[in-house]
């Protein structure tokens, strides 16, 4: 059964009837300035601030790392981030104070209980960008142990590939609105490292079958989502996020199905 089980009024009333916090942080670590890292901050904030537009929720630039996880560990609905969205590819940041493995374990916390969590791309969590108090960043490789903490399999095959033509998958057309299903139809993208699992994956969009936009709900009630490749382009990434969001955000949620899950623990802080 589900470690944090989903409140029974999520089930009839959306968030936004709820009254749970509408504010999408874009995490940003200023004094990172390598393989384009702040233009994609800048797309990103751009794109899913247009279209969020008019829907209710506010997206916040998050540069304080402390606290983004004053933020992560608060319980109440209504206080806590609506989602997060973390760009930088297979980096993942924290503060100084936490470890790389603490800091794992704090995002599964949030998402176990009923945050949203944005991966863009790569392996999910293969590095941990440790921000100290002066801005300056420590890169801390944690590998595919990253991803077990939340029992999330990819294949590590090569990273040049040819794009796929990328489809709205029918759970995905539940989720976007006609204009957005068509502006992904015109897309194509690398899906390099798309999730492996077999069950209790949400697939939004694929290429030739294999996830690019996929969520797992984790032992809770939240979502974890995932860019499936490399290179993913920021404003698609913003527009894919936007109308899930928008989704999320006023409709009623589906129970996540219980089962067993295979949860592996890094033991090395």
């Amino acid at each position: 059964s589900l470690l944090r089980p989903m409140p029974a009024g999520l089930s009839s009333s959306s968030p936004r009837q709820l009254g749970h916090g509408n504010r999408v942080l874009v995490v940003r670590a200023a004094k990172r300035d390598s393989d384009g890292y702040q233009r994609e901050c800048d797309t990103l904030l751009a794109s899913v601030r247009e279209r969020l537009a008019g829907s209710g929720l506010e997206v916040v630039e998050q540069t304080d790392l402390e606290e983004l996880a004053r933020l992560l560990r608060e319980e109440e609905p209504s206080r806590r981030p609506f989602a997060v969205l973390m760009p930088g590819g297979e980096w993942y940041m924290g503060p100084a104070s936490l470890s790389g493995p603490q800091m794992l374990r704090l995002i599964k916390s949030y998402v176990d209980g009923g945050g949203i969590w944005w991966c863009s791309g790569g392996y999910p969590f293969y590095i941990y960008g440790q921000v100290a108090a002066d801005g300056t960043v420590t890169q801390l490789n944690q590998y595919t142990a990253g991803a077990s903490v939340f029992g999330i399999v990819c294949p590590a095959g090569p990273i040049p590939e040819p794009s796929r033509v990328l489809k709205v998958t029918d759970e995905g057309r539940r989720w976007f609105d006609e204009a957005l299903v068509g502006r992904i139809r015109r897309t194509s993208a690398p899906v390099q490292r798309p999730f492996l699992m077999e069950t209790g994956v949400v697939r939004l969009v694929e290429g030739d079958g294999l996830p690019y936009v996929a969520a797992i709900r984790g032992d809770g009630w939240g979502y974890l989502f995932s860019m499936g490749g490399f290179g993913v382009s920021m404003e698609l990434m913003g527009d894919v996020a936007a109308g899930a969001l928008r989704h999320l955000y006023g409709q009623p949620w589906e129970r996540p199905a219980e089962g067993v899950r295979r949860v592996l623990w890094p033991v090395a802080e």
